[in-house]
């Protein structure tokens, strides 16, 4: 749930700091904004919050601010309208009080819309792929961080005594959809080690998840985890052939990109674009369903 809008004081260049490397057009809306209000998410859990920016001609902006992980940042600003009827009406003026501000934020109001889609699913027939991808997607879904994609790079496997151990490069990150725009939240590339227990029924249970450090602990962890599940021996070479993939990993980033679009067509979604921090297209897909 969203609070009430109320009054914001900001800066003109504290206004610019919350957009990553904004557009043109972007600073061209910023600059004629003259007022500025601000809604807070009522759920403390939710690390974000909206203003809604008054246009010197009376327009209305309205930008999704995030503020869960390093800087305060935002991507997105969408023009606000107000629903009447059964057609959009340009809403061009906020009232001057903060009463008549928190009526009005109960309106119907229309963004750009969000479409939900859940985690993306392996569908190939490779049981060990199958587990990998199951584990990865839960280990790095975010619900309230869109939906997830991983594309995970098998090192090796290796079994003893009942147990499975996996060594993998994980590409992941999570994303959310409004129309046709793409927005990624989170991403990462991470080497890991998984431990699976093999239980009565055959099946494997994850017991176990390691994962590279960060800083100078990065290459000492990845030695410290190629070993083999039980024994603990090292696994020889293993370790440098996973450091020395890190150092170009683009066949799962494409996979990224080719499971993403995977993903999005089982949706029915053909068309979809993504841009990155600096406003260039990053991964576009269009098309139609083909009968």
């Amino acid at each position: 749930m969203i609070g009430e809008l109320y009054g914001y004081e900001i800066s003109r260049e504290n206004l610019y700091d919350l957009f990553i490397l904004p557009s043109d057009k972007v600073y061209d809306a910023l600059d004629k904004t003259k007022l500025v209000y601000r809604a807070d998410s009522r759920d403390p859990e939710i690390k974000r919050f909206y203003l809604v920016m008054q246009q010197q001609n009376g327009s209305l902006l309205v930008a999704e601010v995030y503020d869960s992980m390093g800087p305060i940042r935002t991507r997105w600003l969408f023009a606000l309208k107000k629903l009447k009827g059964n057609g959009d009406e340009s809403v061009n003026e906020l009232p001057d009080n903060k009463k008549d501000i928190a009526g009005f934020a109960g309106e119907k109001l229309s963004v750009r819309q969000e479409i939900m889609l859940p985690d993306f699913i392996y569908d190939g027939n490779d049981p060990l792929d199958k587990l990998v991808y199951a584990t990865e997607t839960e280990k790095y879904s975010r619900p309230q961080e869109g939906f997830t994609v991983v594309a995970p790079k098998i090192h090796g496997s290796y079994e003893e005594d009942g147990y499975l151990k996996v060594f993998v490069t994980t590409y992941f990150a999570t994303y959310k959809l409004y129309d046709n725009v793409l927005d990624i939240m989170t991403a990462g590339v991470v080497p890991s080690a998984i431990t699976f227990k093999k239980d009565g029924s055959g099946s494997y249970i994850p017991e176990k998840h390691e994962q590279s450090g960060d800083g100078a602990d990065w290459e000492p962890s990845i030695r410290k985890f190629c070993t083999m599940p039980v024994s603990g021996k090292e696994i020889p070479g293993l370790a440098d052939e996973i450091i020395h993939h890190y150092g170009n990993h683009d066949d799962i980033r494409n996979l990224h990109y080719e499971n993403l679009s995977r993903h999005l067509k089982a949706k029915g979604i053909y068309n979809a674009v993504l841009y990155n921090s600096r406003g260039e297209v990053e991964f576009i897909m269009s098309g139609k369903k083909t009968e």
